[in-house]
């Protein structure tokens, strides 16, 4: 089959998914041919494997992390200096991998596209998600008290297998958090309390009381009603 039949079944199979065409055409620039036999994902996920190890570890790492990332965490966590880190992020950029956002507070760092995201965590092992959860985790227990996404973190717990620690957190950040005022926050991190918790019976039941306050208190009141 020559390229041009090759694109016009692409463009079949891929219904025109402007992401899925992009692949297929690099694959062209860099190998003279493209394989329609991969679905995006594999297509994806190909070349992120061809990367270098620290580029590749920055992209699945974002994947995981499901969040923008302060390029500070990203390169804490990898363990590289913030120069390298930088570097590698402008390359990965320009691949069309990572979006970088300058912000207040610093650069951000997530990945170009969910496709992107959901292609690394579809290749990856349940025993190496959980490792890069746990990764993930553990840089934001760092950061506990001054994080904006409090409820990232103790997700994050939860998916490296650690749900006792993450209803702990939970809990503990809600406290620290009604102090603030930030309530819906607070109810939210109640939630994950009880789901990670396992919370029964009385426990449950003031917990539950406890999510019906802090929705009072953020001017929700139906969904105050349906916590108590």
């Amino acid at each position: 089959m020559c390229i041009r039949d090759k694109i016009e079944t692409a463009l079949v199979r891929a219904h025109g998914h402007p992401l899925f065409l992009r692949e297929l055409v690099r694959q062209i620039e860099h190998r003279g041919t493209a394989d329609t036999s991969l679905c995006l994902d594999d297509a994806l996920y190909a070349r992120v494997g061809a990367l270098e190890d620290v580029a590749r570890d920055i992209v699945v790492l974002v994947a995981i992390a499901g969040f923008r990332m302060d390029r500070e965490l990203v390169s804490e966590i990898l363990g590289i200096e913030r120069k390298t880190c930088a570097a590698r992020l402008r390359e990965l950029r320009r691949e069309q991998l990572v979006r970088i956002a300058s912000q207040p507070e610093g650069v951000s760092v997530e990945a170009f596209h969910d496709r992107v995201r959901e292609s690394v965590q579809a290749h990856l092992s349940q025993d190496a998600r959980v490792v890069w959860h746990g990764r993930i985790a553990d840089a934001l227990a760092r950061r506990r008290e001054t994080l904006s996404d409090p409820i990232a973190y103790v997700q994050h717990l939860a998916l490296a297998t650690r749900t006792e620690e993450a209803a702990r957190e939970a809990f503990a950040l809600a406290d620290l958090h009604s102090r603030t005022l930030a309530f819906e926050q607070v109810a939210a991190l109640l939630r994950l309390a009880v789901r990670y918790g396992d919370l029964r019976g009385e426990e449950a039941a003031q917990c539950e009381a406890r999510i019906g306050d802090a929705f009072r208190a953020a001017g929700r009141a139906r969904d105050a009603a349906e916590a108590y």
